[in-house]
């Protein structure tokens, strides 16, 4: 009997931190929400070694139209993403106006170390975050107080991100406005919201974008009506060449 427990203690001693608290059923939000973020860490380390991974861009307007190119995406030594256009074709800036941070890799150091539950669902917790938008008024000619926009996108914007309970991961970003504003005298935005999905890339692999979702309404100069929807899918991750390491 003694011998037998022994093994059995071992044998729990041995398993990883995230299988002895699935076991248990004792995982805790923040406990969640640290292992999603390791997980993003590791799997993305080898892309620090050299790794090229090339992977399929699709844009869908809302006039139904799409088009698809082919892209690589890789990272410096610093964790700094590159991602080149390896088709003939160049897609659109859907989101002139607005600089905010879309990694086709998922990059954890954008995440905050210890957020604000806000919500849980029956498979999910969701965290507020900060929101990592501000404006790109460069090809504007009047002249515009980007201090002032950048104020009026954070206090009207919110971010959330959810984790799902069930071996823990990144399920979706959400970034929305609560409420109508107005980031410059001439602009009125009705709606705005940007949803990202993620995805693991394959099996052991980075996690990825799979999917943003934009939507924007507003009014310009209150005669000028403005409606925009596009989906961006990302999808045939595939690795050209291996890190230094494999």
């Amino acid at each position: 009997m003694l011998v037998r427990l022994l093994s059995v203690t071992l044998f729990i001693a041995c398993l990883p931190v995230e299988a002895l608290l699935q076991e248990k059923g004792t995982y805790t939000a923040h406990t969640a929400y640290k292992l999603a973020v390791n997980k993003i860490t590791t799997q993305r380390a080898p892309l620090l070694d050299g790794q090229l991974i090339s992977f399929e861009e699709i844009i869908e307007a809302q006039s139904g139209d799409s088009q698809s190119v082919t892209k690589t995406v890789h990272l410096d030594l610093a964790g700094i993403e590159y991602v080149e256009n390896i088709s003939d074709i160049s897609t659109d800036d859907n989101e002139a106006g607005l600089n905010w941070q879309s990694n086709i890799l998922v990059d954890p150091s954008r995440y905050p170390e210890n957020p604000q539950l806000i919500a849980e669902t029956e498979h999910t917790w969701v965290f507020s975050i900060p929101t990592q938008i501000n404006a790109d008024t460069s090809d504007v000619e009047q002249e515009v107080d980007n201090a002032e926009v950048n104020n009026v996108l954070l206090s009207s914007l919110v971010s959330e991100l959810t984790i799902s309970k069930s071996s823990p991961h990144f399920v979706s970003q959400k970034i929305y406005a609560t409420h109508p504003f107005k980031p410059d005298n001439l602009v009125k935005v009705n709606e705005f919201m940007v949803k990202i999905d993620f995805v693991q890339a394959w099996q052991g692999g980075p996690w990825v974008t799979e999917s943003i979702y934009r939507v924007l309404k507003g009014n310009y100069a209150f005669f000028v009506s403005v409606e925009e929807f596009s989906v961006t899918r990302y999808q045939n991750f595939e690795v050209i060449n291996k890190s230094a390491e494999q």
